[in-house]
């Protein structure tokens, strides 16, 4: 596994600005006050069911946004997944990734993610639209377009966030902060082949695929096995489907299959594809046309007892290992960022683990500022170790691959819109198999001026186990 040496406590911690940024008091409510403290005890006295952290602050830095400049609040946690607990209520509530759709007095209705998230202004005839839900929208209700209120379309993308205007006649309360998933957007899916022997069971998937919204943007279903990025393949043996690289001649199952040949199972791998299509889409991020060069923040990585980086080759950075030297003999490295811009950039530092989970909970408040050469080591320069899980060797696996990315822009832009969780791993025997772990690589999560711009970088880890 990756995993840190240096143990974090699990809490979570809510500042009301970043480090450098005052924290404002104004006229609010009859009298001065912390408009922080005011914005967040406004946002729980409203809320009709269970926030969670990430919920909470989304809303709580919207409402600071809106009353003063340049205080942007703040929140981290060692452990990524704390986010996703309801407010001082202790359960983990699941939820797949949404857009916070909100009116800002000087721009207008805004979505609070942008550019360096992958969204697209669109172009004729291409538009890119989003369906809004009311602001307490359940997981449920956001899945079902009958629950819509109307839809937006954006007109321009910043770094940050994007600019939209409504669709159809949709009336929007300038008071009031809105739910959005993505309805359509111009990308380039993932094709995908259907290999099964019987019609009835290729259409399951079909059917699937046409009645996920996600589906239609992210995946381009085929006939054909040639030029596949993955294929859906029903083991009538094993009675499961299975997704493997459309390039693999071995047929080895990337994630968990999913048993039977049902509606309930084909709607589970579309779900399976979907966050696939979303984690590569991830992966390749970059912005071709920015005047920040790839390399204006660099990643270094540092065997834990050297100071002279590690120079990457074609294929990355190769960590080897013998599972017989135990754990004194697994790699360990460090991880630094370094502007070498001539400007103040902010940075989140993604692990794109092989497992096709997107942490941005690398970094402290999931981002930071960066001055023009200055150099930050990653969990204040804690070893980090790589291993190759005993699950994936089970699997066959010697070799796996996990990425670092670097994201950075002009602008402060959300981290935690990247957040996808891990996909399970695939059943070595039958599908009742328990799972006996969920990761091939483990991470333990801790935890400007100008025209707007953004870039990306990454590098990519190898381990090998040699034995």
């Amino acid at each position: 596994d990756i995993a840190a040496i240096v143990p974090n406590p699990r809490h979570v911690a809510m500042a009301a600005a970043h480090s450098f940024q005052l924290a404002k008091e104004t006229w609010l409510g009859g009298s001065p006050r912390g408009v922080f403290t005011y914005s967040l005890l406004e946002t729980l006295n409203k809320a009709v069911g269970p926030l969670t952290y990430n919920d909470l602050m989304r809303q709580v830095q919207l409402l600071v946004s809106r009353r003063t400049f340049e205080q942007n609040p703040q929140i981290h946690a060692p452990h990524l997944e704390d986010l996703d607990r309801n407010f001082l209520g202790g359960a983990t509530t699941r939820r797949k990734n949404y857009y916070t759709l909100s009116y800002d007095r000087d721009s207008g209705w805004t979505l609070d993610a942008g550019a360096v998230h992958g969204l697209v202004a669109g172009a004729p005839g291409q538009d890119t639209l989003l369906s809004v839900f009311a602001e307490d929208a359940s997981e449920a209700e956001l899945q079902d377009l009958d629950m819509a209120l109307g839809q937006v379309r954006i007109t321009s993308v910043e770094p940050e966030r994007a600019l939209v205007e409504a669709q159809g006649g949709l009336f929007l309360d300038h008071n009031t902060m809105y739910r959005a998933r993505l309805f359509s957007m111009a990308v380039e899916p993932l094709k995908v082949h259907i290999k099964a022997a019987e019609d009835h069971t290729r259409n399951l998937v079909r059917i699937a695929a046409g009645n996920n919204t996600l589906a239609g943007l992210f995946l381009a279903l085929q006939d054909q096995p040639a030029g596949a990025d993955f294929k859906v393949i029903a083991n009538t043996e094993k009675n499961w489907f299975q997704i493997v690289r459309g390039a693999d001649e071995d047929d080895m199952a990337l994630v968990e299959q999913v048993a039977g040949f049902t509606e309930a199972s084909a709607n589970k791998v579309i779900d399976q594809l979907v966050h696939i299509a979303q984690w590569t889409r991830t992966l390749k991020l970059e912005n071709p046309s920015s005047s920040l060069f790839s390399q204006a923040i660099r990643i270094e990585i540092y065997p834990q007892a050297q100071n002279r980086p590690l120079v990457p080759d074609g294929d990355g950075i190769a960590f080897r290992y013998k599972n017989q030297d135990g754990d004194a003999g697994l790699p360990r490295f460090r991880v630094k960022l370094v502007n070498n811009s001539g400007q103040r950039l902010y940075c989140s530092l993604l692990y794109l683990s092989s497992t096709f989970a997107a942490n941005p909970g690398m970094l402290a408040n999931m981002g930071l500022w960066l001055e023009p050469g200055q150099e930050q080591w990653v969990r204040d320069g804690a070893a980090l170790r790589a291993k190759v899980s005993d699950a994936a060797y089970a699997l066959g696996h010697r070799e796996v691959t996990e990425t670092l990315k670097v994201i950075f822009s002009n602008r402060d832009f959300n981290p935690n819109v990247f957040k996808q969780d891990e996909l399970n791993q695939p059943r070595t025997r039958s599908a009742a198999e328990p799972r006996t772990q969920t990761r091939s690589l483990m991470f333990d999560e801790a935890g400007a001026t100008g025209q707007a711009d953004w870039n990306a970088n990454s590098v990519a880890l190898r381990v090998i186990r040699e034995d």
